[in-house]
């Protein structure tokens, strides 16, 4: 079925691939690293598979399906054989979950969705840490920072914000021109550096201190201007 998702192992041996006819394919490295095989099928999901991640450690991964349902699996990582196996269902979305994200020391998972709300979950119990709410139309896109202090997070009502993983606050918010499609975020010389991307086809790169926004204009954007 036509592929969703995909997404690196962190030591780079397996990628993990999502699609619409509810699988999930596991692919290993060949000893040239020049091909991947399939080592596995990951069954579960009732409905197309939209999203997935490995926890940073690489000892669990996660995806998520239409239907707003999460899946955890363990990924034998000790051993290397044998597919994974599922040790957790996740459930408080409505249908249209669109994105998911582990913590950096992997004992958190947060998603998001169309139903407006960042979901901070406890990765080892699978119990709700925390809502996040403030964004008032989907969230496309969420992850934390490399030292899981904030959380970003990016929605179709053009709003960037940045979430205190210890109050649970908005720290600050952006609003772009278009409804935002994706964010990520970096760390350059000891400071916090957020990137996004929005509808109208602009990159956004957010300096949260001071708010101090460096805007570039895509190349395709230029060429249709």
């Amino acid at each position: 079925g036509e592929v969703h998702c995909c997404a690196w192992s962190p030591g780079g041996e397996h990628i993990l691939s999502g699609s619409h006819d509810k699988l999930l394919f596991i692919w290993e490295s060949t000893s040239s690293g020049e091909q991947f095989k399939k080592r596995g099928i990951l069954y579960g999901h009732r409905v197309e598979v939209v999203a997935c991640c490995y926890s940073k450690d690489g000892l669990k991964a996660a995806s998520c399906s239409e239907d707003g349902i999460i899946k955890l699996w363990k990924t034998k990582k000790e051993s290397f054989s044998g597919s994974y196996v599922k040790i957790g269902t996740l459930s408080f979305h409505r249908p249209g979950i669109k994105a998911l994200a582990f913590s950096p020391d992997s004992t958190k998972l947060i998603s998001a969705g169309d139903d407006n709300v960042v979901v901070e979950w406890n990765a080892c119990n699978g119990k709700i840490i925390s809502k996040l709410l403030g964004h008032s139309e989907g969230i496309r896109g969420c992850g934390y920072t490399v030292d899981g202090r904030i959380i970003i997070s990016g929605a179709t009502d053009t709003t960037v914000r940045l979430w205190s993983t210890f109050s649970k606050q908005v720290e600050c918010s952006y609003a772009c021109e278009g409804r935002v499609c994706a964010v990520d975020s970096t760390m350059i010389a000891f400071q916090h550096v957020f990137g996004c991307g929005d509808g109208s086809g602009t990159i956004y790169i957010l300096y949260p201190e001071g708010l101090e926004t460096n805007k570039q204009q895509s190349q395709q954007n230029k060429n249709d201007s």
